[in-house]
C-alpha cells in the first residue's frame, strides 16, 4: 500500500475534407458484436456505482460509447467539439482515439456499415458538437466508407497502418501539435493494443500499427514526421518481432512495454514513464479505466475517460470469475493511505466498463475495497 499524506485488417476508408464532417474509415469487423442498430436501447449510465467505482454498464460497446460520451460531455455548457462515428473493427476504432485529444476533442460513437443505431443517434443529438475552429468548423468525423458521405472529405486506406497514418495527418492538418512520441501496436491481437487507446486520448499520440516481421511504410512515415521520437512499443514478440524492434530503432528510441500476458502488460504501461510520455502511475490519487479483453471495442468506447476527469490508464482484464490476482496486487501497490484525517488524503477511482456479464457485482465490490483509502499503520521500534 502506498501512503500519501498530502501529494498526489477488409476495407478502410477515411476522408480528408474541409467541411462540416470528416470521414475516417473502416476495416471490417463483426458489427453484431456492437449490438443491434435499431432496438431503441439506451446507454444505461450509470448502471451501478460504489463509493470508489462507477460502472459503465452497457450490454455492448455501442451502449458503452454512448454512456461514456454523455459522462464526459453531460451538457450544461460541456459539449464536444466534434463526434467521430466508428465502424465495428477494433483496429479502426483504436486508430481514431487520438481524435479525442486536442484540437478535435471528439466523442467516439459506433455506427457500423453506415448504419446509425438508435442509441448513437440520440446521443449524437444530445451532444450537439460545437465545431473545431482550427479544422474549418468540422463537427462530425466518420470512420466508415459506407453510405453517402455527404458534405465530407474522405480518407481512403487499405490496411490499419495506412488508416492510422491518415488519422495522424488529419489531426495535424487540423492544428494538432506535433509531439515527440508515438505508440506502436500489433495489428492482430487486440488485447495487447487496447491500453494504447487511453493514452492516445490523453496525449494525442498516434496509435500506429506494425506487422509481426515488418514495419509498414505508413507507420514509418508517421514516425519520421516527428524526427526521431520515443517509440512506445506495446507488443510482445508474437505481435512485433525482434526484427521489427530493430527496424523501429532506426527511426527513433524504442521502449518495448510488455509482459507475460495482456493484463500484466497493461499494468506495465500504466507504470511506464519516460520524460513526458507515459502514465507513471506508481502512486495513489488516480483514475483507472478497467476494460475486458473479451470486448476489445470497449477500449475505444471508454478512451475518453482516460483523457478527461480524473485521467488515468486503461487496465485490460481477462474474462474471469474472480478478480485477477495481478490486478489486485497492482491496486494494493497504489492504494491510498492516510494518518489522522482521511479527508486530507488522496483517492483512487475506478471506471468499470461493461455489464455484469462482463464484470460481476462481486468483482466490482472487490475493486471498490482495493481502491479505498486505508489508514496507514504506524511503525514502531523496540
Amino acid at each position: 500500500m502506498s501512503e500519501a499524506m498530502n501529494s498526489p485488417k477488409t476495407a478502410f476508408a477515411v476522408a480528408f475534407a474541409v467541411s462540416c464532417s470528416i470521414a475516417v474509415a473502416a476495416c471490417g469487423g463483426d458489427p453484431d458484436s456492437l449490438g443491434s442498430s435499431g432496438n431503441g436501447s439506451t446507454a444505461g449510465f450509470p448502471t451501478s456505482a460504489t463509493k470508489n467505482t462507477t460502472r459503465v454498464g452497457g450490454s455492448n460497446p455501442t451502449e458503452d460509447a454512448a454512456a461514456v460520451a454523455l459522462a464526459v460531455w453531460p451538457g450544461g455548457g460541456q459539449r464536444p467539439r466534434s463526434v467521430t462515428l466508428l465502424p465495428g473493427n477494433w483496429q479502426s476504432a483504436i486508430a481514431a482515439t487520438p481524435l479525442i485529444a486536442e484540437p478535435f476533442r471528439s466523442a467516439l460513437l459506433f455506427a457500423p456499415d453506415g448504419d446509425v443505431p438508435d442509441v448513437t443517434q440520440s446521443t449524437l443529438d444530445r451532444l450537439n458538437p460545437t465545431g473545431v475552429r482550427s479544422a474549418a468548423g468540422v463537427k462530425r468525423i466518420r470512420i466508415d466508407d459506407a453510405g453517402d458521405p455527404g458534405n465530407t472529405q474522405q480518407i481512403a486506406a487499405q490496411d490499419p497502418a495506412s488508416l492510422a497514418d491518415a488519422v495522424d495527418r488529419s489531426r495535424l492538418g487540423g492544428g494538432a501539435r506535433l509531439g515527440n512520441s508515438v505508440v506502436v501496436v500489433g495489428e492482430n491481437d487486440a488485447a495487447w493494443a487496447m491500453p494504447a487507446a487511453g493514452w492516445a486520448a490523453r496525449s494525442g499520440d498516434p496509435v500506429l500499427f506494425t506487422q509481426q516481421n515488418a514495419v509498414p511504410a505508413p507507420t514509418a512515415a508517421a514516425i519520421k514526421r516527428r524526427g526521431r521520437p520515443l517509440i512506445m512499443l506495446l507488443a510482445p514478440t508474437s505481435e512485433a518481432s525482434l526484427s521489427v524492434e530493430k527496424q523501429l530503432g532506426r527511426l527513433g528510441t524504442v521502449r518495448r512495454i510488455t509482459a507475460a500476458n495482456p493484463l500484466l502488460a497493461s499494468i506495465e504501461f500504466a507504470r511506464f514513464r519516460d520524460g513526458d510520455a507515459g502514465w507513471g502511475v506508481v502512486d495513489p490519487g488516480h483514475g483507472l479505466v478497467i476494460a475486458s479483453q473479451s470486448r476489445p471495442l470497449d477500449a475505444a468506447a471508454s478512451a475518453a475517460l482516460s483523457g478527461s476527469g480524473s485521467y488515468g490508464p486503461m487496465l485490460v482484464a481477462p474474462k474471469a470469475d474472480d478478480l485477477p490476482i495481478q490486478l489486485a496486487q497492482y491496486l494494493l501497490d497504489i492504494q491510498p493511505g492516510y494518518r489522522g484525517d482521511p479527508s486530507r488524503g488522496l483517492y483512487n477511482h475506478g471506471w468499470l466498463i461493461g455489464d455484469t456479464d462482463t464484470f460481476s457485482e462481486e468483482q466490482q465490490a472487490k475493486l471498490d475495497a482495493l481502491l479505498e483509502i486505508s489508514q496507514a499503520k504506524e511503525l514502531t521500534t523496540q
